[in-house]
């Protein structure tokens, strides 16, 4: 006889993920927050953060929020991914995590792209130019289920006090193209209340020319919930 079938259990998972607001000075502790639902059982979460650590913790039934808190050995910009429930369900939500020094001007949040609802998390950590070497750039941003990542700075400038506007060469997910791209971030005043920080992200075709092609993307909006510091390049003389 054959054995009867049991029906087979559903679990609804539903996660948000929220990152810093803004960047972490070195040396500090990374606090990353997951907002979760999940029924009918517990769960467990995989927390990545990209330095080869790995955590797991559980979850409980119902609405709640957990998070996990993360020392980096140093600068840079950290991809956290976060998985609920077992690797082959749903992709891992991901945020990143921009660690700096003094030095660097650096951000970290996200934003929304202009063809779609889905917020896309970002971070840039920038070390301005000295005497003895250029400046340098890490740069990644999360567009779908690809990564687009710099470590190539072509030019940077200080428009006025709170903007700040450079541009690159990046690769998007494992297809070695290269592709230039801009970014614009902006402050605007908003009364009383802490300024509004906007950034623009143009990112075009290998090849093209930025100014002389359109974009193949193209993010825009307020930085939410993160921030950017301009650190040095916030005493920079606007050009």
């Amino acid at each position: 006889m054959r054995a009867p079938r049991l029906p087979s259990i559903l679990c609804n998972v539903t996660l948000r993920l929220l990152a810093p607001a803004g960047p972490v000075d070195s040396g500090r502790l990374a606090t990353v927050h997951a907002r979760y639902r999940a029924s009918p059982s517990s769960l467990s979460t995989r927390w990545e953060w990209d330095d080869g650590a790995v955590e797991h913790a559980e979850l409980k039934i119902g609405d709640a929020r957990t998070r996990r808190s993360h020392r980096y050995a140093g600068p840079g910009v950290y991809r956290v991914t976060v998985q609920i429930g077992p690797r082959d369900n749903e992709p891992g939500q991901v945020r990143y995590v921009t660690v700096r020094s003094d030095l660097q001007a650096a951000a970290s949040g996200w934003i929304r792209d202009a063809s779609s609802t889905t917020p896309v998390p970002f971070g840039f950590l920038i070390t301005p130019a000295a005497e003895d070497r250029d400046g340098t750039i890490l740069l990644r941003c999360a567009l779908g289920g690809e990564e687009m990542r710099s470590t190539e700075l072509i030019w940077l400038f200080v428009t006025d006090p709170g903007s700040l506007h450079f541009g690159g060469i990046a690769s998007i997910g494992s297809s070695g193209a290269r592709h230039p791209f801009r970014v614009d971030a902006r402050s605007t005043a908003n009364g009383a209340r802490r300024p509004i920080q906007r950034l623009t992200m143009s990112i075009y075709a290998a090849g093209a020319v930025p100014g002389h092609h359109s974009p193949l993307h193209r993010l825009s909006g307020p930085v939410r919930p993160g921030r950017i510091e301009l650190g040095p390049l916030g005493a920079a003389q606007p050009k």
